[in-house]
This record gives structure tokens, C-alpha cells and sequence, in this order.
């Protein structure tokens, strides 16, 4: 049997409509404020490099630009999906699935950099408190 050239189509109910639209201005708005972040250290690195920010290291802000700009694009794209799902007709769970692949890979980063975290700053630590 022949795969079926065009994949079938669903459309969501008015019901589940508002709840990927808001889960899609969720992450739109998060990832949005991450951008911002990962912008506003980069100034900041960029001033503290060029030695106009006294105490601004440069490489305490880069792990910082790139974690919320990957973050920031991954919930940006992920809320476009959902929204595409609210306001296209045809292939919404297409478009549900391609948002939850990207969110997936946000809370992924997210966890990674968490634990990274509290790795770094229990080795500080315990380095502090060596005599």
C-alpha cells in the first residue's frame, strides 16, 4: 500500500484552541524576555570588555548570552508552532508536534544548565571552605 501522500488533518476544537494559544503566548512572551537577557549581557560584556563597566567580565556573561539565547529562540519557535496550530486550518497536531519538539528542547537546555549549576557552585564551595 502507498503512504498516503497528504497527512491527515485534525482540527483542534474551540476548547483546545485557547489552550495552545495561550501556551503559545507563554512561550512566546518567555522566550522573548530571554532574548532580552541574553542582549542586555551582551552589552555588558561588550562594556566590561572594552573596560567601560568596571567588575564586568566578559566571560561570566558569555555562558549567560548563550544559554538565554537558545533558550529565548527555542521558546520563541515553539510558541510560533503553537500559534500556527490556533490560526492555520489543516495540520494543527503537525504544528502541536513541531511546537512540543522545540519547548522539549528548551526545558532540555533548562535542565542541563540547572544541574550544571549546582555542580559548579557545590565545587565552589566546597573549594572555598578547604583551608
Amino acid at each position: 500500500m502507498a503512504p498516503n501522500p497528504r497527512p491527515e488533518t485534525y482540527e483542534l476544537s474551540p476548547e483546545q484552541n485557547v489552550g495552545v494559544r495561550s501556551i503559545g503566548m507563554h512561550a512566546i512572551a518567555w522566550g522573548s524576555v530571554c532574548v532580552v537577557v541574553a542582549v542586555t549581557c551582551l552589552v555588558f560584556a561588550w562594556l566590561g570588555h572594552r573596560g567601560k563597566l568596571h567588575g564586568a567580565e566578559w566571560r561570566v556573561y558569555l555562558p549567560v548570552v548563550l544559554v538565554n539565547a537558545a533558550l529565548g529562540v527555542n521558546f520563541v519557535v515553539a510558541g510560533r508552532d503553537f500559534q500556527a496550530a490556533v490560526h492555520r486550518s489543516g495540520c494543527d497536531i503537525t504544528h502541536v508536534m513541531t511546537g512540543l519538539s522545540h519547548l522539549s528542547r528548551a526545558v532540555l537546555v533548562q535542565i542541563v544548565v540547572s544541574i550544571a549549576s549546582i555542580a559548579v557552585i557545590t565545587i565552589a564551595a566546597l573549594l572555598v571552605s578547604v583551608p
